[in-house]
């Protein structure tokens, strides 16, 4: 996750995609890029209150979950 000089999260939303009838998406290969998502990764999805608000890398998941319980107060359930 890339930060701005005031130590602080960016946050980005560039891209849509639509559910297909089997439950796939497409990840723009921009956000591929962006998040070294290659074919065959396996990634997590972080949901907040019912609502996704992430997919991840899986070899990032754990430094994202750290860094969520370290900056907030979430409850992280896996």
């Amino acid at each position: 996750m890339q930060k701005n000089n005031d130590c602080k999260p960016v946050f980005k939303l560039c891209w849509t995609t639509n559910v297909w009838s089997k439950g796939q998406v497409v990840i723009p290969k921009e956000a591929r890029e962006l998040t070294w998502i290659s074919p065959g990764d396996s990634v997590s999805f972080i949901v907040k209150d019912n609502e996704l608000i992430g997919i991840v890398p899986n070899e990032s998941i754990d430094a994202l979950m750290k860094y969520i319980q370290s900056e907030s107060k979430w409850k992280i359930i896996k």
